[in-house]
C-alpha cells in the first residue's frame, strides 16, 4: 500500500477521534492509568514463532478518589509473515465501586495485528480484537469488537524517543440486553515512547476515554497513562 495513503488514513482517523470525542460527552472525570506488560519467546528464542504475554493494569478514576479498576491478563502470540501476528488469551477484570461492592469480569479474546515500517521509519500498526465478556451474576456472554490503529513517529534529534498516537473504538457485537452494533467507547492516546535500554520501553501520555453510559449521560475520562513494556 502506498505510504502516503497509509499516513493519510492513520492521521485522519486519529485526529478525527481526538477532535470529536470530547464534544460527545456530558460528564468529565480525571485519573491515572498504569499498565505493565512482559513478552518473551516460548521455546528456543531464535527459532520459535510463539511468544507468551503477561499483562497487568491498575486504573484510578475521578482524581484518584473514585472507581478502582484492575486487570490481570495472560495470552500467547504467534508471528506470521509480512508483519502479521495472531494472539489470544484470558483476562480477569475487577472493578471496585465508589458506593461499595465490586464487579468481576472474566474475558477471553482473540486478535489479529499488522505492523508496517514506512520509508521514513514511521511505524503504523493496526489491531483487531474480538472479546467475549462474562460478568458475575449475569447470563450469557457479551461480544465486543475493538479496532486499534497506532502511529509511531521517531524524534529526529533523539534516537530513544518517539511520538505515539493511537485511537481505538469499541463496537458492541452482541449484548443479551440489546443495543448491538453500537459504539460503546473510544480511546484516543497521544504521548511519548522512551526506549530505556535493551528491549524495554516506557510510554507516557494523555488518554481521552469517551464512554456511552446505559440510561445515563455519556462521559469522558481524562487520564495520565503510563505503560511499561518489557521483552525478553
Amino acid at each position: 500500500m502506498n505510504t502516503l495513503i497509509i499516513r493519510g488514513i492513520a492521521l485522519a482517523a486519529l485526529f478525527s477521534a481526538a477532535l470529536t470525542t470530547p464534544a460527545l460527552a456530558h460528564e468529565n472525570y480525571f485519573g491515572g492509568w498504569l499498565t505493565a506488560a512482559l513478552k518473551g519467546p516460548i521455546g528456543n528464542a531464535e527459532e520459535s514463532s510463539w511468544q507468551y504475554l503477561l499483562h497487568g493494569e491498575y486504573r484510578a478514576y475521578d482524581e484518584f478518589d473514585g472507581i478502582r479498576y484492575s486487570v490481570m491478563r495472560v495470552g500467547a502470540i504467534y508471528s506470521l509473515d509480512n508483519g502479521f501476528s495472531v494472539s489470544g488469551g484470558y483476562g480477569r477484570h475487577h472493578t471496585r465501586l465508589v458506593a461499595g461492592g465490586s464487579v468481576t469480569e472474566n474475558r477471553t479474546w482473540q486478535a489479529v495485528e499488522w505492523k508496517h515500517r514506512l520509508d521514513n521509519d514511521w511505524v503504523f500498526s493496526a489491531r483487531t480484537r474480538l472479546e467475549q465478556r462474562f460478568f458475575d451474576g449475569a447470563d450469557g456472554a457479551r461480544w465486543r469488537l475493538r479496532q486499534n490503529v497506532k502511529l509511531q513517529i521517531p524524534f529526529q534529534q533523539h534516537e530513544n524517543l518517539d511520538w505515539i498516537f493511537s485511537v481505538e473504538p469499541f463496537f458492541q457485537v452482541y449484548n443479551p440486553r440489546g443495543n448491538d452494533g453500537r459504539i460503546g467507547q473510544i480511546r484516543s492516546f497521544a504521548g511519548i515512547n522512551v526506549k530505556t535500554g535493551g528491549k524495554s520501553r516506557v510510554e507516557v501520555g494523555y488518554l481521552n476515554q469517551w464512554g456511552r453510559v446505559r440510561n445515563g449521560e455519556d462521559l469522558v475520562n481524562h487520564m495520565l497513562q503510563v505503560n511499561l513494556r518489557f521483552s525478553q
